[in-house]
């Protein structure tokens, strides 16, 4: 895996547009354009990122209420009626 050349690239890309002060959400966006793959390394390199956008801001509506959704402690929130996509997730893999 560390061999491969889609791997380094990434890794190293990332590295360079972090330092320079681009957005976490403009590398997320323009990673998952190169393979949008769920279990991908592209993937894991996204969800890892994903924990360190301090924004709030997502395109997340509730399924309950269709109130907008917000990042909150990992997950995503309405903050009308405190549904969860967090709570779908644990549901779905009991």
């Amino acid at each position: 895996m560390y061999n491969n050349p889609l791997v380094k690239h990434c890794t190293l890309y990332t590295s360079m547009l972090l330092r320079h002060g681009a957005d976490i959400k403009f590398i997320i966006k323009t990673a998952k354009k190169m393979d949008d793959s769920i279990v991908s390394f592209v993937a894991v390199m996204n969800r890892i990122l994903n924990k360190y956008d301090k924004s709030t801001e997502t395109n997340e509506i509730c399924k309950e209420c269709n109130n907008p959704m917000v990042k909150e402690a990992g997950c995503i929130i309405c903050k009308n009626c405190g549904n969860s996509i967090c709570m779908y997730l644990i549901q779905s893999n009991m």
